[in-house]
């Protein structure tokens, strides 16, 4: 018998059992003598998903490897605080802790804090300008205007209710006031 032959046979047996039996009968009988025995598996990982663990891995071993190094350098123990900055890979020296910002200042929205923004120009050099927002003037800030405390202001003590404003009005950043306050939320639908 030629080896095509034997692998057209075998192929007709194994496409035989996977049809499985004929009857109810030869079923039950069939499951009687085979329990199932595969155990439901989990997804596999794409080759993407498996290079970008490994990739994450890899980084988490270096930096560990590092802050070890760093910590032996300044003479201090690990765990190091890693800086805090979006973007910025690495450790803090010991001691400073993280900037914090201030109520009385924000972001400028045009510029996004950069103090400087694209002028569409391909003019060698004038790629970019100052900010043109008058709140700015190119620092990357918006400052809110508070009123010095007086004596006057700090004894009477008057109680001023907090009215929602209309629309057309602007907030204390001279926001539209429709642009919504982050710290309000949804109210769910009834």
């Amino acid at each position: 018998m030629s080896k095509v032959t034997e692998m057209a046979k075998d192929e007709a047996e194994q496409t035989e059992g996977e049809l499985g039996p004929e009857t109810p009968e030869e079923a039950e009988e069939e499951e009687a003598q085979n329990p199932p025995t595969e155990t439901p598996t989990e997804p596999q990982p794409t080759p993407e998903e498996e290079s970008a663990e490994a990739q994450a891995q890899a980084f988490d071993r270096e930096m560990r490897r590092h802050e070890k190094a760093i910590a032996k350098l300044w003479e201090v123990e690990p765990p190091l605080a890693r800086v805090p900055m979006e973007g910025a890979i690495g450790f803090m020296f010991p001691g400073l802790v993280e900037p914090k910002t201030h109520p009385d200042f924000i972001r400028c929205v045009t510029c996004n804090g950069h103090g400087r923004i694209l002028t569409n120009s391909v003019r060698s050099g004038e790629e970019w300008a100052d900010c043109p927002d008058p709140r700015c003037n190119g620092r990357g800030y918006w400052r809110r205007d508070v009123q010095p405390v007086t004596q006057q202001t700090a004894s009477a003590s008057t109680f001023t209710p907090v009215v929602a404003p209309d629309n057309g009005q602007r907030d204390e950043w001279e926001r539209p006031t429709w642009m919504g306050n982050p710290e309000i939320r949804a109210q769910p639908v009834q």
